[in-house]
């Protein structure tokens, strides 16, 4: 399984791999830019939830099923052009369920998730992790470099997940 986001796929697009299910979530505009998607193999016991589609949050979101339960996991993309509010991204979290693992290009930086720096969008999503009781997973690394040499690398792709660890 993975979850992929920034696809740049429309629906017009159509992409297949022998024995995997692909689902997607396009930009609400149809246009391609931003999107996500999660492949996963098909004999994975799962089904597909609806898509969470705003301008600020995209996410294509899949339950697993398995012995112990079942998890959401979700694929998303937050465009750098808009604000989002923590009450945004905690809107977003709480629909996804009482266990989850969610990842992707947040384009939130803070040094929680190993980010250079802290910008607004990462104060929110740290207020709603910390409000939620959420944790935070990434390597540490950067995850995006700028053509512009004038800027630095820095971390923008992570996971967040909640209750994982007790499933």
């Amino acid at each position: 399984m993975t979850s992929i986001s920034e696809t740049r796929l429309t629906e017009r697009s159509h992409i297949s791999f022998y024995n995997y299910t692909i689902y997607r979530t396009e930009h609400p505009s149809g246009n391609s830019h931003g999107e996500t998607a999660v492949i996963l193999k098909n004999n994975i016991k799962h089904y597909s939830l609806q898509p969470y589609k705003t301008e600020k949050i995209q996410a294509t979101s899949i339950k697993i099923q398995h012995k112990h339960g079942e998890t959401t996991v979700a694929a998303v993309y937050c465009p750098p052009c808009h604000s989002i509010t923590a009450e945004e991204f905690e809107q977003f979290f709480k629909q996804l369920g009482p266990v989850f693992i969610c990842g992707g290009d947040w384009n939130a930086k803070h040094n929680y998730w190993g980010s250079r720096l802290i910008n607004p969008r990462g104060r929110q999503l740290y207020k709603a992790n910390k409000n939620l009781n959420l944790e935070s997973i990434s390597h540490g690394e950067p995850t995006y470099w700028p053509t512009d040499l004038n800027k630095m690398p820095d971390l923008l792709d992570f996971y967040i997940t909640k209750n994982v660890g007790q499933h």
